[in-house]
């Protein structure tokens, strides 16, 4: 299906931010904590790295949350990419290498 990566794609085009936070609106339970956290990881990442984060995605033991998410600007290019490629998905059309996946297992502040 192309309408979760379209809408990404779209709201990172129309982003005028570094970043872009991500919920799709069947995740009542989701909190601002959550985003705060992944953009705490991100900095920590760079301070650490020097590198910029091009996306952190939250994990727990029930899997990956690519649609609860914080994505650079940037990232942009990749999806676009992606979805020229034939690929869709949007865990698919991440870069390994440019992600950070966060742990948000056991933490229900942030959950």
């Amino acid at each position: 299906m192309l309408a979760p990566i379209s809408g990404l794609i779209s709201g990172l085009k129309a982003c005028t931010a570094d970043y872009l936070a991500v919920c799709v609106c069947d995740m009542q339970f989701i909190s601002k904590a959550l985003y705060a956290h992944l953009m705490k990881v991100a900095k920590q990442h760079r301070k650490e790295t020097g590198n910029i984060a091009k996306a952190m995605i939250p994990y727990s033991a029930d899997g990956e949350h690519p649609l609860a998410a914080v994505y650079h600007k940037d990232m942009v290019h990749a999806l676009e990419l992606s979805v020229k490629q034939g690929v869709y998905g949007i865990r698919k059309a991440l870069p390994v290498n440019e992600v950070l996946y966060v742990s948000v297992e056991g933490n229900s502040k942030i959950r």
